[in-house]
Parts: C-alpha cells; sequence; structure tokens
C-alpha cells in the first residue's frame, strides 16, 4: 500500500470514529429531561423560565421576570427588542443550566445557577464556557418572579 492510499485509510477511520463519537454523545445526552420542581418555589420558577427559553417560548419565559421602572420594559415587546437588538439567532440547543444553591428570605430569593455554553472554536480552545449567574428573585401576590437578571446574555 503506498503511502498516500495509507493517509487516507486513517483519515477515513479518524472520521469514522469521530461521526460515532457524536452520534453516541448525541444519544445519551438527548432526551434526558429533568423533573419539574415545584412551580411555586424560586428554584421552580428559575427552572421553569430556563425550559421556556430553551424550547424558544419566550412569552412562557417574559412571564416569569418583574420590572422595576427603572428598566423601562413596559411590555414584551419591549423585552423581546432588549434581548434580540443586533444579536444574531442564536441555536437554544448550544447551552445547559445547572441549579445550584438557592437562598429563600420572607419575599426575596436568590437562586445560583451554571450556565455552561457551546461555541466551536479552534483546535486548542475550549469550546464550552461556563458562568455562575445568580438569579434574584421577588415574591408579588404569592408568585415568584425573577427581578434580576431580566436580560438573556449568556446566549450570546
Amino acid at each position: 500500500m503506498d503511502s498516500s492510499r495509507r493517509w487516507l485509510v486513517i483519515f477515513a477511520c479518524v472520521v469514522g470514529a469521530l461521526v460515532v463519537a457524536s452520534t453516541v454523545l448525541a444519544l445519551i445526552t438527548s432526551g434526558k429531561e429533568a423533573d419539574l420542581l415545584p412551580e411555586g418555589t424560586p428554584e421552580g420558577t428559575v427552572q421553569r423560565y430556563l425550559v421556556a427559553l430553551q424550547e424558544g417560548e419566550l412569552r412562557q419565559a417574559y412571564d416569569y421576570l418583574h420590572f422595576d421602572s427603572s428598566q423601562r420594559i413596559e411590555s414584551y415587546d419591549d423585552w423581546l427588542d432588549m434581548v434580540s437588538r443586533g444579536r444574531p439567532a442564536v441555536d437554544m440547543s448550544s447551552w445547559k443550566a445547572t441549579l445550584g444553591r438557592a437562598s429563600v428570605g420572607e419575599d426575596t430569593a436568590s437562586v445560583s445557577v451554571t450556565i455552561e455554553t457551546f461555541r466551536p472554536s479552534g483546535p486548542f480552545e475550549n469550546p464550552v464556557r461556563s458562568q455562575q449567574i445568580n438569579f434574584e428573585l421577588v415574591l408579588l401576590e404569592d408568585n415568584w418572579l425573577i427581578a434580576s437578571p431580566v436580560y438573556v446574555y449568556w446566549l450570546y
């Protein structure tokens, strides 16, 4: 077997192994849905908000938010403009969230969330960026609503 043919066979084997590994990884990681936490809790509110974002249900995600007067957000359209202004379309499946510790007071709460976003990059760079985000919530009329962050900056 000549040298160029040997390299072609090696290249085909490597590509085949990558395809098999990608398929197995996709099958293992897809379809694992976490059980929903109770809706009347800060953790359940944050979880449902993140699930709505993941599924592209932006109207539903908006309903979990609370805006104070300084934010100048008066409607869903205002929020949508703020979220998407000048931003490229985002693949909602390119990130995942893991709920962490929650601190609950009488009418405020904080929920720690780890967001991991996947960004294809160079061969020597880590394509997964991990960041810790603290969601601040307020209790209004027996409903927990997210007061901060109201901007989904981790997607961009």
